[in-house]
């Protein structure tokens, strides 16, 4: 390992431990990742698809939709803006979910 004055620095206990733990996040957490080799694009639609979300109202979806892509779709929308409505939805989800 290189310092920044071009003397070789040791590695630290507290680094070797760090760079442990961030290597076994995919294993303490399997329910984040999906195996998606075999696929040469993921769009959003399938990001839902591959998690399970199963949601008849599409309330969940349109939500994680405009939250993965805030402020970056078509129609000149701020994040802001994008962040408030998929707020909204949830909140609309919530509501529905309570009168069953």
């Amino acid at each position: 390992m290189e310092s920044h004055a071009g003397q070789t620095a040791s590695i630290r206990p507290d680094d070797v431990a760090f760079v442990r733990a961030e290597s076994s996040i995919a294993e303490r957490y399997p329910q984040y990742y999906k195996d998606v080799r075999h696929l040469d694009a993921v769009d959003v639609y399938q990001v839902h698809q591959l998690f399970g979300i199963d949601d008849c109202s599409g309330c969940i979806q349109h939500a994680s939709k405009k939250l993965l892509l805030s402020g970056v779709r078509t129609g000149g929308k701020p994040k802001r803006k994008d962040i408030e409505e998929a707020r909204d939805t949830l909140t609309r989800w919530l509501q529905m979910e309570k009168s069953q």
